[in-house]
């Protein structure tokens, strides 16, 4: 049986929302988190995040990810410069740590301002941009997959993250 990956309701409690590229799309009644019912493997992650899915333009993605994530820089940074805003009303820079950082523009700003940032991508070409363009510290793989410092973090973000995870719950509970 299908269970919510993160409050694990049964799949009745469930709201069938859309059908997209195949799938269907729910909600959880009982805790609110939208995915799809069944979940993609992580062989599946290397197809669905490719460069297709942050550039569109290479290969139609069915309404999937962006036209051109790249060319949308200063929408990002803008973007990224008023969650920096809303974080530091409650905490002061320190060690934070970005999931699913994708080029590194949030992980940029947040530097700029006085963070020590690493980011976490699983997108190789992301990844190497914000590597190679930006100069930031991003280690390319899944969350889980990536070995950190324990307890040396004092901020955790997942922007755009939680949706795509295949075990919310789990990545919830590692942060």
């Amino acid at each position: 049986m299908i269970r919510c990956n993160l409050c694990s309701a049964p799949h009745k409690q469930f709201v069938f929302l859309w059908h997209k590229d195949g799938l269907d799309v729910v909600r959880c009644i009982q805790c609110g988190l939208i995915f799809r019912k069944e979940l993609p493997t992580e062989n599946d992650l290397k197809s669905i995040y490719s460069d297709a899915y942050f550039i569109s333009e290479q290969v139609a993605t069915q309404g999937q990810g962006y036209l051109n994530y790249l060319k949308d820089e200063d929408f990002f940074r803008s973007n990224a410069q008023r969650r920096m805003k809303a974080i530091e009303k409650y905490s002061k820079p320190g060690h934070m740590l970005d999931i699913g950082c994708a080029a590194g523009f949030f992980i940029d700003e947040a530097q700029k301002r006085g963070w020590d940032v690493t980011g976490i991508e699983f997108s190789n070409t992301m990844a190497a941009f914000g590597i190679e363009e930006l100069g930031l510290h991003i280690k390319q793989g899944t969350f889980h997959g990536t070995r950190l410092p324990p307890d040396h973090y004092e901020l955790v973000t997942m922007f755009d993250y939680i949706e795509h995870s295949i075990n919310p719950l789990s990545d919830l509970q590692k942060a």
